[in-house]
This record gives structure tokens, sequence and C-alpha cells, in this order.
């Protein structure tokens, strides 16, 4: 009988080791990760101020006026404006419909 009960008390108690380490070991997971979440944040502030950085200077850089400024400078002389002739202008609407019925008439 003391046999079966030792027995018994020695799972218990195993059991509840088992139970007990696995909460500490969770909690200290969840500490880890509070401790690496300013970190991370910090890097997410620093990556949206350089996106936001980035934008401006693709702004300032398409900036007609800087593109023109661009166009004078000796780098770009060879560079000339096309002519009216030489732009070609498709119609979306008329296009698609061209482009359909040229996919009907080659389906049949």
């Amino acid at each position: 009988m003391n046999r079966g009960l030792l027995v018994r008390l020695a799972v218990c108690l195993l059991s509840f080791s088992f139970c007990l380490y696995s909460y500490l070991n969770a909690q200290n997971m969840v500490t880890e990760r509070k401790m690496k979440l300013p970190q991370i944040a910090k890097e997410i502030r620093t990556t949206r101020e350089e996106i936001k950085r980035l934008h401006y200077e693709i702004e300032r850089f398409e900036n007609p006026s800087h593109l023109l400024e661009l166009s004078a400078s000796s780098q770009f002389t060879h560079l000339k404006h096309p002519l009216v002739k030489d732009v070609l202008t498709v119609h979306e609407g008329i296009a698609l419909r061209k482009q359909k019925s040229t996919l009907a008439a080659v389906g049949k």
C-alpha cells in the first residue's frame, strides 16, 4: 500500500514539476520577446523615416523644374524632345475593341 502511494506521489510530483517548468519556460520566452520589442519598434520607426525620406527624394528629383535643370546640363545635351510625328497615341477603348475582335476571329 505504501509503495502504491509513493508511486502516485512521484507521478504527481513529476507532472507538477513538468507543468511548472513549462510555465516558467513560456514566461521566459514572453519576457525575452518583450525585451526585443523596443528594438524592433525602433527599427520600424527608422525604416518608416527612411521611406519618407526616399519619397521626398523621388518627388524632388521628378520635380519638373529639376528635370528642366538636368536637361540643360552638359551631361544630357545629346537628348532631344520628340517631335509630334514621333509620338504614338493609342486610345484605350479602340485598342481594346480591336483586340477583342481579333481574339474572337482567331478563336473561331
